[in-house]
């Protein structure tokens, strides 16, 4: 019995919107339970806020009426407080040269007695409120008749002053008139009674100054302390009763949303869903009407002679654009790091270290773009002489090879400079420490191309050899070489063996030394590319 393949269900957007729509239906419940709980908490902390406001008995105009006093007794206080401190400060000056000890008695001064005065003003309101008015009136006129006092005695001693000056200038003047009649003499008995009368007006002044500044300050700090409390106090409890009324508004405004959450929601999913079959339907037409279009503009382009002469012209393009990027890369030269041994012992005649340094000048004019060039000699200990010449070419040859020319001009005239003093003096001809030196350089550039050229009649003469006598058995004596440690590795390197001349030996002679030379460097890991009497330089 064959049973029939149910169909998988696929939910409609209408089927989709109902769920939703009951999902948030139970959120709005949970909401709104929160939202409730949250009104009555507010509501109640709201009625205690009203409670705590009455039983203080402050509106909130009087409050805003405190925060304005205590500003200007804050004002007032604070100039007070500047006034005493530069007063303690000159009046110290006296006694003390320090700045810190002054400025710590001088704090003193100010801090203490305002620490007094509250102390007293706080206990004789607790004690006796309704007499306060009288202590803070008989202060203030103390402040005021101090002050009016010290103001008087000041202008009374400038005025005895004065006075004193008037009286000597017109003595001056009447001596001045005639000059034969006999000078009067200074009252230096009314000068000393003015001098006391200062200084006792002057201390006099200065101290009620000093009473009526600290008593100011102290009913200032008291005036600001007293409206400051009413401010910070009932204030406080007005700021949060408006904080709750917008937190009751906006909790009403919040269990009316959720109220209405699943009605808005189902009213935004249906929209939503007439939206998108709107533009289904839309988008299918005009994906229809696009399609047509397309396959009329594809058959146009496709029957146009405009068409194949662009994809010939592409294609050519293409084409000569790829051969522009090629043709460079065929034609660079390859960077090479080349190390040249030039033969200085004493066996080399004059004429054949003549033709090896010029030999290398041809090296010089044949390296090209972003090599490296290292000139060693042979001498009795190569291995720990110091290169004759080291010289890097520039990566770029230059549109025309104008780079790589100035380079290969400059190398031959450094060339020239050190081998001006070069001779072949050498008491020892060390050919195997300078390929060992040589091995040095090349391992430094592991991934470059290696050339290494040997100038020399490779006669070895050093290290318990001596190449110019008749030389044994060729494997024998690479083979002694090799247990010696006396064979670097030379791997990947290209070797010229060149000027190695035949004075001094026969045929036999000149052939084992070529042997052995030949397998010492196939041994090494190298190639061995020329073993020659000339000097031609095949790879160029």
């Amino acid at each position: 019995m064959n049973a029939k393949q149910l169909k998988p269900w696929i939910p409609t957007w209408e089927e989709i919107r109902d769920e939703k729509v009951r999902a948030r239906a139970v959120e709005a419940k949970v909401e709104l339970r929160r939202l409730e709980a949250d009104y009555a908490r507010v509501t109640a902390r709201k009625e205690q806020v009203h409670r705590e406001l009455d039983r203080m008995g402050e509106s909130e105009a009087g409050v805003r009426t405190h925060r304005a006093l205590a500003g200007w007794w804050r004002g007032l206080f604070s100039l007070a407080v500047v006034i005493a401190m530069l007063s303690a400060w000159w009046s110290l000056g006296w006694y003390v040269s320090l700045t810190w000890e002054r400025a710590l008695i001088a704090l003193s001064l100010v801090v203490l007695p305002l620490i007094g005065w509250a102390a007293v003003l706080t206990v004789f309101q607790e004690r006796a409120t309704q007499h306060l008015w009288r202590l803070v009136l008989s202060l203030g006129l103390i402040v005021v008749l101090a002050s009016t006092l010290s103001v008087a005695l000041l202008a009374w001693g400038r005025m005895a002053g004065t006075t004193l000056e008037e009286q000597r200038r017109e003595t001056t003047l009447r001596s001045t008139d005639d000059l034969t009649a006999p000078t009067e003499a200074s009252p230096q008995g009314e000068v000393s009674r003015v001098k006391r009368l200062l200084a006792a007006t002057a201390a006099l002044a200065v101290i009620l100054l000093g009473v009526a500044g600290e008593i100011a300050a102290g009913i200032a700090f008291d005036r600001y302390l007293k409206h400051m409390t009413v401010v910070r106090t009932v204030g406080r409890f007005f700021r949060e009763r408006d904080e709750l009324a917008e937190h009751v508004v906006a909790n009403l405004h919040q269990q009316g949303e959720v109220r209405h959450w699943p009605d808005l929601l189902h009213a935004r999913l249906t929209a939503e869903g007439l939206e998108r079959e709107a533009a289904r339907a839309e988008r299918a037409a005009e994906e229809a009407r696009q399609l047509q279009l397309n396959r009329a503009e594809a058959e146009r382009r496709a029957n146009s002679a405009g068409r194949v002469v662009a994809w010939v012209v592409g294609l050519f393009v293409a084409a000569l654009t790829l051969l522009a990027f090629l043709v460079p890369l065929a034609f660079a030269d390859e960077a090479w790091i080349t190390v040249v041994i030039i033969d200085r012992s004493s066996s080399t005649a004059m004429p054949e270290f003549s033709a090896n340094l010029r030999a290398v000048e041809g090296v010089i004019q044949r390296t090209t773009a972003g090599s490296r060039l290292v000139v060693l000699a042979i001498s009795e200990a190569s291995f720990g002489a110091p290169p004759l010449l080291t010289a890097t070419a520039p990566r770029a040859a230059g549109r025309f090879g104008e780079y790589l020319e100035d380079w290969r001009r400059l190398g031959v005239r450094d060339w020239h400079k050190a081998a001006a003093d070069l001779k072949p003096s050498a008491r020892g001809s060390d050919v195997l420490g300078a390929i060992a030196r040589a091995a040095v350089e090349f391992g430094e550039a592991p991934e470059i191309s290696k050339r290494l050229i040997i100038l020399s009649d490779m006669r070895q003469v050093g290290r318990g050899l001596n190449f110019e006598r008749p030389v044994g058995d060729p494997v024998k004596v690479v083979e002694d070489l090799r247990h010696r440690g006396l064979m670097p590795r030379l791997d990947r390197v290209q070797v010229w063996v060149l000027g190695v001349h035949t004075a001094d030996a026969d045929e036999r002679q000149w052939e084992r030394l070529r042997v052995v030379w030949t397998e010492y460097v196939r041994r090494a890991g190298a190639e061995l590319r020329a073993f020659s009497p000339s000097r031609r330089l095949a790879w160029q």
